[in-house]
């Protein structure tokens, strides 16, 4: 249906109900509910698993682009519909922002950003779309320049279970050296007093 034709479709509607509001008359409100032969002759509404497929991401993802970039309305079964010219539209705006390359410099702060947010290499790799040959070494001058250190994954299961913790933390870590080293102390003082109180104090190798 043309603009202009429909413009003035809801401009004789709007019309009829002020004159019936003068005479008194009841005016019926207007569903929300989209009509499903109205949705026919539309643009096609789609679901939101066949808009996640479409755009290449979650249920989830598509629901934090709704009220934003998608504009969903419920049909009369109580299905969410939603606009296959808006979701062409995200689907551009997502490919276009994909394929925006970053200097090296951009790319370095934002990789130490996240290294410092304590994300690993793998989440970084997914957070900026890069591959491991680019970020590792990011991740490795940003070691040398804190002067972190770098667990491996095996090593530091066996630290979990030296420390009797499920997943260790650097926390975690310190508090378990803090202790073992305050016992170690302890028993060393226990062994010395304890050899020096068995001997005889006039002996003259004292």
């Amino acid at each position: 249906m043309p603009l202009r034709v429909k413009t003035a479709k809801v401009r004789r509607r709007r019309m009829a109900r002020k004159k019936a509001r003068k005479r008194g008359q009841k005016v019926p409100r207007s569903r929300s509910v989209l009509n499903p032969s109205a949705m026919q002759q539309s643009a096609p509404m789609l679901t939101r698993a066949v808009v996640a497929r479409r755009l290449g991401i979650s249920v989830g993802g598509v629901r934090y682009h709704e009220g934003k970039a998608l504009h969903p309305r419920q049909d009369a079964d109580g299905v969410w519909r939603f606009d296959a010219s808006e979701v062409e539209a995200l689907a551009s705006q997502l490919r276009d922002s994909s394929t925006i390359e970053l200097s090296p410099g951009k790319l370095a702060a934002r990789a130490c950003q996240l290294f410092r947010d304590g994300k690993s290499v793998v989440d970084v790799v997914i957070a900026l779309q890069q591959p491991f040959e680019v970020v590792q070494p990011l991740y490795r001058a940003f070691l040398d320049d804190t002067g972190g250190m770098h667990v491996p994954g095996p090593i530091v299961e066996r630290m979990a279970v030296v420390c009797e913790v499920d997943k260790l933390t650097p926390e975690l870590a310190l508090q378990t050296l803090e202790e073992n080293s305050r016992k170690l102390a302890a028993l060393s003082g226990a062994r010395h007093g304890g050899h020096f109180a068995r001997r005889d104090p006039g002996d003259p190798r004292k």
